[in-house]
């Protein structure tokens, strides 16, 4: 899990899942990718107090596919 703070005048946190997964391992945890995809499609923003959080996820972080992985965590942030 990684928790970023965006520095702006609204105090917005982002919670976003990720896991680094072995190629090995990719084709059996299939329906963990999927729901990691569910989360960042819905990209949630919720508000506590006078905070707002953004709760989203990247898909699995593999060494093969660095730059995809890259690219998707700047869309995400």
């Amino acid at each position: 899990m990684l928790f970023a703070k965006q520095i702006s005048m609204e105090n917005l946190t982002f919670q976003v899942f990720l896991e680094p997964k072995g190629k090995h391992l990719i084709k059996e945890d299939t329906w963990k990718q999927n729901f990691l995809e569910v989360i960042r499609t819905n990209n949630k923003t919720i508000e506590f107090n006078t905070d707002f959080y953004r709760i989203t996820a990247l898909p699995f972080y593999n060494s093969n596919d660095e730059k995809g992985f890259e690219k998707v965590l700047f869309e995400v942030l």
